[in-house]
């Protein structure tokens, strides 16, 4: 089942043309915008109104001034944008929640501000409590377990990002009344990461394959990585698999911004005599 139907399947009340209210606060908030769920949620509502033409979407912000990431998504015929305090939340029959985690400053719980709605939120994972636990304060910590504990006795789809992630969420939940823990776990579904076709549609052509190629010191097969190295990013997966290759068969390409973490990381790799890992244009 794709997204936008699990999306609506259970609480379309005008027909086929429904109207789905989005939390679109997320996107108000630079932090948000530059990090990875910023960018996920934002093909991810694309990709749901592309998906469904006939669909009224209703971005639901912090003012009727949308931030620049908005622009192109509010040229689409079947989405407009209303100021989150004006709403009327009988007006729609499905409210999306692409961050419900989100516990910046000034950011309402969303399930407080949509209480009695019926819809669909985005679970992407445990990592605070799972990683960072320890370096948080009192007072976040409180915010944390009640934000999980109002997705746990609310009504929404909880829909993770992963099978990791839904396990995890679950196992989080595990001491529950089986009848309580059932009727979460139904309402728990993966529906992946997936990939998103560029805005541009960008395709090099290619002399800049192979000029990008060339600058890194790609000479063969290789595997890449994306992203930072922060600890809960599981990077030690990746070296371990590499590893578990024949010398030789193939390079590991590690994209990702420069800072002290991938210098340690750099340097374990060439202690560790582990050859052919790039990074960036230097080769290990």
């Amino acid at each position: 089942m794709n997204t936008a139907s699990l999306l609506g399947s259970k609480y379309l009340k005008h027909g086929d043309s429904p109207v789905v209210a989005i939390d679109a606060r997320t996107f108000y908030y630079s932090d948000s915008v530059s990090r990875g769920i910023g960018h996920y949620a934002l093909y991810h509502i694309t990709a749901i109104v592309e998906a469904r033409p006939s669909w009224k979407f209703v971005l639901l912000g912090e003012t009727d001034q949308p931030p620049s990431c908005l622009t192109r998504l509010l040229l689409r015929q079947n989405v407009s944008i209303s100021v989150i305090d004006e709403i009327n939340i009988l007006a729609y029959d499905i409210v999306h929640i692409p961050d419900p985690m989100n516990l910046g400053c000034g950011f309402d719980s969303p399930f407080r501000l949509f209480r009695g709605a019926r819809g669909s939120i985005i679970f992407y994972d445990l990592t605070p409590l799972r990683f960072y636990w320890d370096n948080f304060d009192d007072r976040y910590r409180t915010a944390y377990r009640s934000r999980l504990d109002q997705i746990k006795n609310g009504n929404w789809s909880i829909l993770t990002i992963s099978e990791f992630t839904r396990v995890d969420f679950l196992r989080e939940f595990s001491m529950l009344e089986d009848r309580e823990f059932s009727m979460l776990q139904d309402r728990t579904t993966t529906i992946m990461a997936g990939l998103n076709h560029s805005y541009d549609s960008f395709s090099p052509d290619s002399h800049s394959r192979h000029k990008c190629i060339n600058q890194y010191g790609i000479k063969g097969p290789f595997f890449i990585h994306v992203g930072a190295l922060d600890d809960h990013k599981n990077f030690q997966t990746v070296i371990r698999a590499f590893r578990s290759l024949p010398d030789g068969v193939a390079q590991l390409v590690v994209v990702g911004k420069s800072n002290g973490t991938i210098s340690t990381v750099e340097s374990y790799i060439k202690k560790a005599g582990i050859k052919g890992v790039l990074f960036g244009s230097r080769k290990s």
